[in-house]
């Protein structure tokens, strides 16, 4: 009978050991607050179907916010890519060069629920971007957050995009937008 004991104790410590290693981790958010917010007073944008992008785009609902260059580099299109996917939240992505209508339109084509957006003038463009410029944020690499805009039309949040999978922007999307 002592034999017989020795390998079911054995087989229950090696469950329980098995059974605790496969828990998965509690999420950790990556967010950034912006404290205090900034309100998004200055914005004079067009989107590529001339609709105007005004502070009143950014209101009732959370917006998510990328810079990128018009040609959008492989990363840039991931990050369209992972924005382009999301239904919690209505994603804007501001061309910081100057661009043709052609060009704009692929990316618009590419990802139909990005509303692709870019200033008129380069001046326009710095002033929109400035109400960006967090501590974490070097002025000259915006395109490496997703910004998160309240419903309050004010920056909250930055989000680094770096390393990001899109299961974790959509967890961070979801607990933003159903709490």
């Amino acid at each position: 009978m002592g034999k017989m004991r020795m390998p079911k104790i054995v087989l229950f410590c090696l469950l329980v050991y098995l059974t605790g290693c496969e828990q998965k981790p509690a999420f950790q958010s990556h967010l950034e607050e912006v404290f205090p917010p900034v309100p998004l007073t200055y914005s004079v944008l067009n989107r590529v179907n001339a609709l105007p992008i005004t502070p009143d785009f950014f209101r009732d609902r959370w917006t998510l916010v990328l810079f990128g260059l018009a040609d959008c580099a492989p990363d840039c299109q991931t990050r369209l890519q992972l924005a382009n996917r999301q239904q919690a939240v209505q994603a804007l992505f501001v061309v910081q060069d100057l661009a043709n209508f052609t060009v704009l339109n692929q990316l618009a084509s590419a990802y139909p629920e990005v509303a692709i957006s870019m200033a008129a003038t380069a001046a326009l463009a710095d002033n929109f971007q400035a109400q960006f410029r967090v501590e974490s944020v070097t002025a000259d690499d915006p395109a490496g957050f997703f910004y998160l805009v309240n419903p309050q039309a004010e920056l909250e949040y930055l989000l680094p995009a770096d390393g990001l999978r899109p299961t974790e922007l959509e967890q961070e999307l979801n607990n933003l937008t159903s709490g």
